[in-house]
């Protein structure tokens, strides 16, 4: 819901939501038989695999849509766009950045993902940047529903595990959607901030 009473709703909702937890639970079974290949993230029942040296398996994530609240502020009227704003490359996504006071409230959240290439052997993908938003605990974005904030949105890079480690609050609902956590990867941070073409755009599916 907008401050101006709008209502935008992102075009997957509920039903992808609920797809997305029964894959979840089904990826979580899968990481403690040994490890699966984008932890955190959503899952595409028959999706391409990979097999690492140890016999663990990765699964590929499934593509998602960015929603209506992406970075360069376009979705819902914006336009400031956060990936071009001094600060956005940080690990703890709560506060504001690029000269913005203050923080988003809530939960904290401590967020670990691990990028690994399911075509090489489910290898770490070491310096891949990992874009990531969402809405805060009332349900509303930065830049659209708060347009003088910019908080939960930040650029994190992997490191030699293939592994991104975000610290952020635990996202509230709004109509039609779970708690969720969209996030973009690409390969650099160069890419990221020129907002180049991601390797894959998803969401995570919380409860």
């Amino acid at each position: 819901m907008r401050q101006d009473g709008a209502t935008i709703e992102e075009a997957e909702g509920l039903a992808c939501d609920l797809r997305a937890m029964l894959t979840r639970r089904r990826a979580l079974a899968g990481l403690a038989a040994g490890g699966i290949g984008f932890l955190g993230g959503l899952r595409q029942v028959g999706a391409a695999t990979g097999k690492a040296a140890d016999g663990s398996v990765c699964i590929a994530d499934a593509v998602e849509t960015a929603g209506p609240f992406p970075a360069d502020g376009s979705g819902a009227g914006g336009g400031l766009n956060a990936l071009a704003v001094e600060g956005v490359g940080r690990s703890d996504i709560r506060g504001n950045f690029g000269g913005l006071k203050g923080q988003a409230a809530g939960l904290p959240v401590a967020l670990e993902l691990t990028l690994v290439d399911v075509g090489k052997a489910c290898a770490p993908l070491a310096g891949y940047a990992v874009y990531l938003w969402h809405c805060d605990a009332a349900g509303r974005y930065s830049l659209y529903d708060v347009p003088d904030a910019n908080y939960l949105r930040g650029v994190v890079v992997s490191d030699a595990g293939g592994v991104v480690r975000v610290t952020t609050v635990f996202p509230g609902c709004y109509r039609g959607r779970w708690p969720h956590i969209h996030f973009e990867v690409f390969t650099s941070v160069a890419a990221a901030v020129k907002g180049e073409a991601a390797v894959l755009t998803s969401q995570l599916a919380l409860p």
